[in-house]
């Protein structure tokens, strides 16, 4: 089922040539987990998708009530991974947005695969700049993780790491990334480029973290690393560049956390 500007779909409804979203990537995304048809931190990704569109200037067609009940229709009583998506809508050619325009939202939702094995990375080309709004938004252009992705896929291993232009950590393609040093959980703060995620957030309350600069050096030499995204709650990062992290071991803190963002 897909839910689009407000009706309900078997098959995906056509979308506008001049679809902004299609031609300029001008829109936002959230991806979240639903189990037994229960959207995951439903609020705290609505919250996040609203301080995007304010930043964007996109004033949303539907109320955060309306969505929530409408993820909920779409996800059934399944486990389903769920993906909201709102452009700014249709326009003419360019890229100044026009002053009247209807934004686009829909939902949709694919099966939801809960892994949880250890990952393997590379350390990426790409550069995420800190200083831009855009390392801040879940925009839908992704070119720049999707050129990481294809390096980790040449590489043979899952995920890419970006440094951002100061050759410090700022996040992967699809995760923000923790170490454990001294004991004590790390992770880059906002303002280094990574991304504010949910799962993040939900670690920086329970558990006692330090935001604070991450550089490759630190990162090779920590007791251990795990990446965080709302479809797998916390994975152990065991190797990157080839080299292994931490010992032979995952921390218990990782499934201790898994466990916390997935209740079951």
């Amino acid at each position: 089922m897909i839910w689009m500007n407000g009706a309900y779909h078997l098959a995906p409804p056509g979308l506008p040539l001049s679809d902004r979203g299609l031609l300029l990537g001008d829109g936002l995304f959230e991806t979240l987990a639903a189990l037994d048809g229960l959207p995951l931190r439903a609020e705290a990704h609505l919250a996040r998708l609203w301080r995007g569109l304010e930043a964007l200037g996109i004033e949303s067609p539907y109320t955060q009530a309306e969505l929530m009940d409408a993820m909920e229709r779409v996800a059934g009583e399944r486990d389903v991974s769920l993906r909201l998506t709102i452009t700014r809508g249709a326009g003419p050619r360019g890229l100044t947005p026009p002053e009247v325009i209807k934004p686009r939202a829909w939902i949709a939702a694919s099966p939801l695969s809960l892994a949880a094995g250890p990952m393997r990375a590379i350390i990426s080309q790409e550069r995420r700049a800190e200083r831009s709004q855009l390392s801040q938004l879940k925009s839908l252009n992704r070119l720049q993780d999707v050129l990481a992705r294809r390096e980790a896929q040449a590489a043979g291993v899952d995920e890419a790491l970006l440094l951002n232009h100061q050759g410090r950590l700022a996040e992967a393609t699809a995760a923000n990334v923790f170490i454990i040093r001294k004991g004590r959980l790390q992770t880059p703060p906002c303002d280094e480029g990574a991304l504010p995620g949910i799962i993040r957030g939900a670690v920086l309350k329970g558990w006692q973290v330090i935001e604070a600069p991450i550089t490759p050096k630190l990162l090779m030499e920590a007791e251990g690393a795990f990446l965080t995204n709302s479809l797998y709650g916390a994975r152990a990062l065991i190797a990157v560049d080839g080299a292994p992290i931490g010992q032979d071991a995952p921390a218990p803190i990782i499934a201790e956390i898994r466990r916390a963002m997935f209740p079951r």
